[in-house]
């Protein structure tokens, strides 16, 4: 088959694109795909056949709501939504596989995102690169956030509690350091929420009463609860940027290692200081941005070795 006939058939194919294949051949093992493939190739490789002669593929398919919640905010690298519906199809980035161009120009083609949602392409594009740029943490680190992780799972198992709809708030964790080689690390982890839940307060009027407050550590989930009281309205202005310091606060408190994992080795001097940053999504540097990584929590709440 030409090199032209493959360009003109896939020429207003896109990332993110169906594909009616019912089955895909990964590692040798035949996997069905009883609702089909979704191309995750870049769109600008789709339409190039003589250098990308292949497409590249992820299972579809639709999830269970405990696991398509935190999936379509993004907290489960493995699945990519098309939509922003927790009934439609995501991309099962753990099945993976490569299409001859030729093998698929005559198989039916569906947009599996809207033609013009370009906010939702963008997303998916975004998603399905972060699946394998996140940061690499060494094991020794990633102990320091087995509590953090644990809570995260859970709130996102109760997506109505307080915690739950203050992580729902939650754009993204990212974390920086220096230097990733162990022992001695100092962490800064960012905790950014979205564009508009932050107050802008001006510093310079907090009282000293306010201060001492937001020096205080209480329980993630006390001050979760403040955040978003079961009864009554939200706090808003000041307060609730003085809760969401101490939501960093609370953070910051239980990021360290049990006491039964500071005596695996190298675990207790991996991380010299940690310091946990609240900041709105429109106020994050695009200098900051890229001198952190993701700090995926349900990739580290199963990085743990079974029975340990």
């Amino acid at each position: 088959m030409s090199d032209d006939y493959r360009t003109a058939a896939l020429a207003d194919a896109r990332q993110g694109d169906l594909l009616a294949v019912a089955s895909l051949l990964i590692g040798g093992v035949e996997v069905d795909c009883p609702d089909g493939v979704v191309i995750i190739s870049q769109s600008c490789d789709i339409t190039n056949s003589s250098e990308r002669p292949n497409l590249t593929v992820a299972r579809a398919v639709k999830l269970s709501a405990d696991k398509a919640r935190p999936a379509l905010k993004g907290r489960r690298p493995r699945w990519v939504a098309l939509t922003d519906n927790e009934n439609g199809l995501f991309a099962d980035l753990e099945f993976i596989s490569t299409l001859p161009k030729s093998s698929v120009v005559d198989v039916m083609r569906t947009d599996g995102i809207a033609r013009g949602d370009w906010d939702q392409q963008r997303k998916f594009a975004v998603r399905v690169g972060r699946r394998f740029s996140r940061i690499a943490m060494p094991d020794e680190v990633v102990y320091w956030f087995d509590e953090l992780s644990s809570k995260s799972s859970h709130a996102a198992n109760n997506a109505n509690s307080p915690l739950g709809r203050a992580l729902d708030v939650v754009s993204e964790f990212r974390i920086h350091s220096k230097f990733w080689t162990p022992p001695g690390l100092d962490l800064t982890v960012y905790v950014i929420l979205e564009t508009g839940e932050l107050p802008i307060v001006d510093f310079s009027e907090e009282s000293e009463e306010t201060l001492e407050t937001v020096a205080r550590t209480r329980d993630l989930a006390t001050v979760a609860g403040e955040l978003f009281p079961e009864r009554g309205g939200r706090p808003v202005g000041a307060a609730r940027e003085r809760l969401w310091r101490e939501f960093g606060r609370a953070i910051e408190s239980i990021v360290k290692p049990s006491e039964s994992d500071k005596k695996r080795p190298g675990v207790a001097d991996a991380v010299s200081g940690i310091t946990v940053t609240v900041v709105g999504a429109n106020e994050f540097t695009l200098d900051q941005l890229s001198h952190t990584g993701e700090l995926d929590l349900s990739y580290l709440s199963g990085a743990r070795p079974a029975g340990t």
